[in-house]
C-alpha cells in the first residue's frame, strides 16, 4: 500500500528524513531509575475507536510488573488506582511471558478485556506492536501481521482526565509497573485502521499529518514534539535518554528539491529536475497539466498528446531529470511535475511551469519579423499534414490542424506587441 504526501502538506517535521532517528531509552530497574515521557491529557486522546503504534525493544524486568499484565509501554489508565480496568486503555509487555497485553476499560473497576499476545518479545529484540479497537473486536498485530483478536462485548471506552504516559504506570503507591527498554515511533489514530494499513506502517515511518493521526511521536533529532500537528507534545520525567535508533525505520520518499519555472517557445526543449531522499529504491513519474484545471496525466517517453494533438516530446519520464521538447503550443503555463515513491509511500513535487510563446517560432524570446516571415511560409502551405510543413505545425495556433485567418489572429496579438502574450 502506497500513501501520498502532497508538497504542500508536508511532514511535520520535514528534517525527519535527513536527522538523526531516535528512540528513547527507560532504565526503571528500581524504585530511583524512574523515567517516562507525559502527555497532557486532551479529548483527542480518547477516542472510542482506535489504533496503538509502538516500537519497543525490552531491556530487561522493569520494576513491579512481574506477572502476565507486565510493564506499561503506553498507558492511558487512571492514575492513582489500584484496580484492573481504571480507564482508557494500555499496551503492556510480561518480564515473565514477554508477551504483550492490550487492555480496554469500558467501566470503572467494572469491565473492560485484556488480551494477550500469542507470539513473545524477548528480551534484546525489536517489534512494532499495534492494537485496535473498532467499538467490537480489539485486536493485536505483531510486525504488521495479526496475531490475535477477541470481540469485547461492549463498544465504548470509559475514560478519565488521566495524562498519557510512555513507559510507566501510577498507582496508588506511585509510579509502577515501570518499562525497561526502548520505545520508539508511538502513533494514536482516532479510528481501526485496516490490515493492509498496519502492515504498511510496519516498517516505516509515520508521514503526518494523516487522517485521523491524533499523536505522532518518533523522537527524532531528540525531540518529543508531537508530529500529527495537534500539539501534543510530550515532557519527559526522570531518567530519560535519548539513543540512536537501532535498525532504524524506513522513511518515506521527501522532495527536497522542486522544480523551476521555464519558458520556451514551439520547438524549444526544456529540462525539469527534482531531488529526494528516502529510504530504498526511489521512483520517478513526472506527469503534465496541459490547461489550468485539467487533470494530471502520467508522461511517457516520446510524443504526449493533449486532446489530440501532439504536445510534448518527453525524454526520461521516469528519472529525476526529464527532458520535455514542446511540439504544438499551447497558450500560456503548462505544468509538470514528478511523484517520487519508495516502499513506504509517494511525495508529489510542486508545479513547475513551462510558459510556451506559441508566437516565437525562432526562439529569440519575442514575437518580431523572423517570426512573421515564418508564420506567412506556414500560412501559404495551409495544411499541416503537408510534408513541407515545419514538424510538428507550431504555426497552427488554436490546434485545427491548418494555418489559417484563425492562427492569425493569435499571432498578430503578440506580434503587436513583440513580445510574448
Amino acid at each position: 500500500m502506497h500513501r501520498t504526501l502532497l508538497a504542500s502538506a508536508a511532514f511535520a517535521a520535514s528534517s525527519s528524513a535527513i536527522a538523526q532517528p531516535e528512540s528513547i531509552v527507560l532504565q526503571n530497574t528500581n524504585a530511583a531509575t524512574y523515567g517516562a515521557v507525559r502527555v497532557a491529557n486532551s479529548p483527542d486522546l480518547e477516542p472510542q475507536q482506535f489504533t496503538i503504534e509502538v516500537r519497543i525493544g525490552p531491556n530487561g524486568a522493569g520494576y513491579e510488573g512481574s506477572d502476565a499484565f507486565g510493564n506499561h509501554v503506553i498507558t492511558k489508565f487512571a492514575e492513582g488506582q489500584g484496580v484492573t480496568f481504571a480507564s482508557g486503555y494500555a499496551i503492556r509487555w510480561s518480564p515473565t511471558t514477554q508477551r504483550v497485553n492490550f487492555a480496554i476499560a469500558h467501566a470503572f473497576d467494572g469491565s473492560g478485556i485484556n488480551l494477550f499476545s500469542n507470539a513473545d518479545v524477548a528480551v534484546g529484540t525489536y517489534a512494532r506492536i499495534t492494537a485496535t479497537f473498532d467499538g467490537a473486536v480489539a485486536k493485536i498485530y505483531i510486525n504488521g501481521t495479526l496475531d490475535t483478536q477477541s470481540a469485547t462485548g461492549f463498544s465504548s471506552v470509559y475514560y478519565t482526565n488521566a495524562d498519557l504516559r510512555f513507559g510507566a504506570g501510577n498507582g496508588p503507591g506511585g509510579f509502577s509497573r515501570r518499562f525497561e527498554g526502548l520505545i520508539d515511533d508511538v502513533r494514536l489514530w482516532n479510528r481501526a485502521l485496516t490490515a493492509s494499513e498496519i502492515a504498511a506502517n510496519a516498517s516505516c515511518e509515520a508521514i503526518a499529518p494523516s487522517p485521523g493521526l491524533v499523536g505522532a511521536w518518533s523522537f527524532t533529532g531528540g525531540s518529543y514534539a508531537d508530529l500529527s500537528g495537534l500539539g501534543h507534545n510530550g515532557t519527559p520525567e526522570g531518567n530519560v535518554a535519548l539513543v540512536a535508533q537501532p535498525n532504524a525505520w524506513s522513511t518515506p520518499a521527501f522532495i527536497t528539491m522542486q522544480p523551476a519555472p521555464q519558458a520556451t517557445c514551439p520547438g524549444g526543449t526544456r529540462t525539469f529536475s527534482v531531488a529526494a531522499v528516502g529510504s530504498g529504491q526511489l521512483g520517478y513519474q513526472w506527469q503534465l497539466q496541459p490547461a489550468p484545471g485539467a487533470a494530471w496525466q502520467n508522461l511517457t517517453e516520446g510524443i504526449n498528446s493533449y486532446h489530440g494533438h501532439p504536445t510534448l516530446d518527453i525524454q526520461n519520464a521516469t528519472a529525476t531529470t526529464v527532458k520535455a521538447r514542446v511540439l504544438w503550443g499551447i497558450g500560456g503555463n503548462l505544468n509538470l511535475r514528478c511523484v517520487v515513491s519508495n516502499d513506504c509511500g509517494a511525495a508529489v513535487s510542486a508545479s513547475g511551469p513551462l510558459n510556451v510563446c506559441i508566437a516565437d517560432f525562432n526562439c529569440d524570446g519575442q514575437v518580431e519579423d523572423a517570426d512573421f516571415v515564418i508564420f506567412v511560409n506556414a500560412y501559404n502551405i495551409l495544411d499541416c499534414a503537408d510534408p513541407t510543413m515545419p514538424e510538428g505545425c507550431p504555426t497552427d495556433l488554436n490546434g485545427d490542424n491548418v494555418v489559417d485567418d484563425a492562427d492569425f489572429s493569435i499571432f498578430v496579438v503578440a506580434y503587436d506587441a513583440l513580445e510574448c502574450p
